[in-house]
């Protein structure tokens, strides 16, 4: 079965939970690639590159600022 034969409405984006996400590689790779996706969370411990991530795929979509930063 191909995409030519499943109703539009059935096509559901794969959901992609990105586990030691880092900047978000997959995401990007899935971009690139034109996937139908949605991150539908991430998990990261490291806070540099948790600020990375927000700063790469988040900016612009709230008020077009960075959070703020907090060195520690």
């Amino acid at each position: 079965m191909n995409e030519e034969t499943i109703p539009e409405a059935k096509i559901r984006p794969l959901r992609v939970f990105e586990a030691f996400a880092g900047i978000g590689a997959q995401a990007m790779a899935l971009k690139r690639l034109n996937a139908n996706f949605e991150i539908v969370g991430i998990s990261e411990w490291m806070v540099d590159a948790v600020i990375c991530y927000d700063a790469i795929h988040h900016l612009g979509e709230a008020n077009g600022e960075l959070p703020p930063f907090r060195n520690s």
